[in-house]
């Protein structure tokens, strides 16, 4: 699992937890009653502008965090549809970050220029990676909706 998943996915555990122990058990709300006399009241099971901040921002970090696990997980979902010369270069696109360049993937996988051309238009086709040209050569980058 990489760093950057683990890290999304403790984020959501821990404002997934925080959510539910303060919806579960909301603070004494103690109310000052300033006048001929000064009272001081509790009213069980009243939620605190307090409460409703970390509720707020545990929800917010809870739909983040799951918003991008679910985005960097789909990669891998798609992935097992891919066989054989296709399923190396995306893996080997992956490894290297999402950016290579066309004569690089030839090498490293020790596949013809035009054996690399087609796999790289069919992934482009199936949408998981565009073609930019740079000068003489070709820059594969992986699609950030892939």
């Amino acid at each position: 699992m990489d760093r950057i998943l683990l890290a999304f996915s403790a984020v959501f555990l821990a404002s997934a937890t925080a959510l539910f122990l303060e919806l579960l058990s909301p603070s004494n709300v103690r109310i000052v009653l300033v006048g001929s006399s000064v009272k001081v009241l509790e009213i069980p099971g009243m939620y605190s502008r307090f409460d409703l901040a970390v509720t707020a921002a545990s929800a917010f970090a809870a739909g983040v965090s799951a918003s991008a696990i679910l985005l960097r997980t789909q990669r891998r979902i798609l992935q097992p549809k891919l066989e054989g010369s296709e399923r190396r270069v995306y893996e080997f696109l992956v490894r290297r970050g999402g950016e290579v360049y066309q004569s690089e993937i030839c090498e490293a996988l020790g596949l013809s220029k035009s054996s690399v051309s087609e796999i790289v238009r069919r992934l482009e086709l199936r949408g998981l990676v565009e073609v930019r040209r740079e000068g003489l050569r070709n820059l594969v980058v992986l699609r950030r909706e892939a």
